[in-house]
């Protein structure tokens, strides 16, 4: 009986804490049904499990025959450092990204996306995500546990409509540049990550930032290993995000400058931390290390004095 009880209470226990029950999350949020023909919001979003992540990218599927993607904004993400914008393929029916945050974000409602989608067909249909990747906001890229959760939606039939009003067409306005602008492009934060989809999954540094004077002209990146004397003046040049790190496996303070078209310049900076690999070969060696110098000692200590003979 005993055993029984034991056996049971293991099985509860693995159903409850198994790893799928703590991934990290992403899911959809919307209604359940809509008429065809009416285009309607579907809210992404990510749970975190109360783990600050730094990067999420995913690919996100739709049946183009019952669904089209009209449109996919994401002015409220907490993503604002795209190393892919979002990006559509209307005859596949997929929307696919990869961005990241700076500082990281931990919560179970993290706006990702905002899609319009509009019904084409009466008849039950799905949202799916795949190739969901999250990444820890360690220094490292470290990949955590993920999953997708559908979304179901049923379109009915399409509902009558009166005749459209006539609208008076509006013409916006241009904004024009300032002349004498004297302020440097606005604060910003540099984030370093990695992502299988970049350069095999490389460590690459990420930033962005606006000038609402005169514009952004362009950036430059230097970087500078932690922990070894500098030798000289750090090594600026011109750089674009996503841009992949010259160090992939040492601790390395990168440094970049952006620039508006007055040539007012902006500095920050990220840290990026010593590879894992890096860090393993260095323990190992000095293990190995330890190891003889520990046998030299014991064996000295253990080793019989040989007495002169007179």
């Amino acid at each position: 009986m005993k055993f029984f009880f034991v056996s049971f209470l293991f099985l509860i226990l693995s159903g409850i804490l198994s790893p799928s029950a703590f991934a990290q999350t992403l899911y959809f949020n919307t209604g359940t049904s809509y008429p065809a023909g009416e285009t309607f919001p579907v809210t992404v979003f990510v749970d975190t499990q109360n783990k600050l992540i730094n990067t999420v990218s995913g690919k996100i599927k739709i049946d183009p025959t019952k669904l089209t993607i009209t449109n996919v904004s994401y002015g409220n993400s907490i993503i604002n450092l795209w190393v892919e914008k979002p990006t559509i393929n209307a005859v596949a029916g997929t929307i696919s990204f990869v961005g990241g945050t700076p500082g990281g974000y931990s919560g179970n409602n993290g706006q990702i996306l905002v899609l319009s989608l509009r019904g084409n067909a009466q008849g039950l249909t799905s949202i799916t995500a795949n190739d969901v990747k999250i990444l820890l906001n360690d220094g490292m890229g470290t990949e955590i546990s993920s999953t997708a959760k559908p979304a179901t939606i049923t379109i009915g039939k399409a509902l009558e409509k009166a005749a459209p009003k006539a609208t008076t067409p509006v013409t916006e306005g241009v904004v024009e540049n300032r002349a004498g602008d004297t302020r440097p492009p606005d604060d910003f934060v540099p984030i370093v990550s990695r992502h299988p989809s970049v350069a095999h999954n490389k460590y690459f540094i990420s930033f962005s930032t606006v000038d609402t004077d005169s514009g952004i002209s362009h950036y430059e990146i230097a970087e500078e290993k932690r922990w070894v004397p500098a030798t000289g003046p750090l090594v600026w040049t011109p750089a674009a995000t996503p841009h992949i790190l010259k160090n992939q496996l040492w601790g390395t303070l990168i440094y970049v400058k952006a620039y508006d078209k007055e040539g007012n310049m902006r500095e920050a900076y990220a840290v990026k931390s010593f590879d894992n690999s890096l860090v393993f070969l260095m323990a190992l060696l000095g293990a190995i290390i330890a190891m003889f110098i520990f046998r030299r000692v014991v064996f000295r200590k253990d080793k019989p004095h040989r007495t002169k003979k007179v």
